[in-house]
């Protein structure tokens, strides 16, 4: 008698829009994460998710394995520097070359692949500002303003 066993895999589902971190019951091969941090001189704003997950569906509401994806302004994607700097961009290096200045970050349509993992970095920049400094001269009544010095 020969026997025959079957087993079945189940696609891996542990992610989900509502909650990053719990299944929503549609596979992950379906969805993309998107990962948030802010590096050097700030930090994600207050209510910014770390963590997104997006479902990739076409127009009928069918799941794809690729698809386009954006990040908008309700995603509530955004970075606060710290006192003396402003945001610089965001960079992801998923998405060679390509940043995005808009805080709150928002893109256009980026072609994503389900199961994947796509890292977006807020950079930071020092303000840029003038310090006007007087020069003094002393003189027999006390002193007086020669000239000024500007930097940069």
């Amino acid at each position: 008698m020969t026997m025959l066993s079957l087993s079945s895999t189940a696609p891996r589902n542990e992610i989900g829009t509502e909650n990053p971190d719990e299944s929503d019951g549609v596979a992950d091969k379906y969805q993309v994460t998107f990962l948030f941090k802010a590096e050097g001189k700030g930090v994600l704003a207050q209510g910014t998710p770390t963590k997104l997950v997006k479902t990739l569906m076409d127009d009928n509401g069918e799941y794809l394995q690729s698809e386009k994806a954006s990040i908008v302004a309700d995603d509530s994607v955004k970075a606060e520097p710290y006192t003396g700097y402003e945001i610089d961009e965001w960079t992801s290096e998923e998405f060679d070359g390509l940043s995005w200045t808009s805080n709150p970050l928002t893109t256009a349509a980026l072609s994503v692949t389900g199961g994947k993992t796509y890292t977006f970095t807020a950079t930071f920049k020092s303000l840029d500002f003038n310090v006007v400094l007087p020069l003094l001269e002393k003189t027999k009544k006390g002193h007086k303003m020669a000239a000024a010095i500007s930097y940069p």
